[in-house]
């Protein structure tokens, strides 16, 4: 997590701050040099940051019907904030959430900057108010978080409840895993 200056032209002018993607290298040194300030030796610090990375806390799951899931090794409460913080990062707007069901319901932002629909719609083609409105149901998804006992299955559904074959719900579910990870 974190962000990063970026420039925004060739002329390299004009800089704005893009969210960067997850690198746990990075986290982890940050959370080396914190146990190092805090008094923590330098051995034991390596130690136990080797120990708590081990394995991918997310990892895609493939079904035979074509729609796929994701599996967090978290408990709920853990993995229904995260989640919640990744759709946010990775440009969807949560329209509902309602935790005690595990859905949150989400549309793709309008903005040209997300990872899965990008706009190419030009300035002044946005500008065009008299064209018929985009529909508003178009882009518009239910993330599923399932309590297991142990982890956490996410899935993408389609307006009925069942599992979304699409491939933006494959996209969705990626982009959840690469930034749960």
């Amino acid at each position: 997590m974190g962000v990063s200056e970026v420039y925004t032209n060739v002329y390299r002018d004009s800089t704005v701050w893009q969210a960067r993607p997850v690198d746990p290298g990075f986290g982890a040194e940050f959370l080396r040099r914190l146990m190092l300030r805090f008094g923590v030796d330098d051995a034991r610090a390596k130690a136990q940051l080797a120990a708590a990375n081990t394995d991918s806390k997310a990892k895609l799951v493939a079904a035979a019907d074509g729609a796929g899931s994701m599996r967090a090794d978290r408990a709920f409460d853990r993995a229904w904030r995260r989640v919640g913080l990744v759709l946010d990062r990775v440009g969807f707007t949560v329209r509902t959430a309602d935790r005690s069901k595990g859905f949150y319901f989400v549309r793709l932002r309008r903005s040209g900057g997300d990872a899965v629909g990008k706009s190419n719609e030009s300035f002044l083609a946005k500008l065009m108010f008299w064209r018929d409105p985009p529909d508003p149901k178009a882009g518009q998804y239910r993330v599923f978080i399932k309590d297991r006992s142990d982890s956490c299955e996410v899935q993408v559904l389609n307006k009925e409840g069942g599992p979304d074959t699409s491939d933006t719900a494959r996209k969705i579910l990626s982009l959840l895993q690469q930034q749960l990870k």
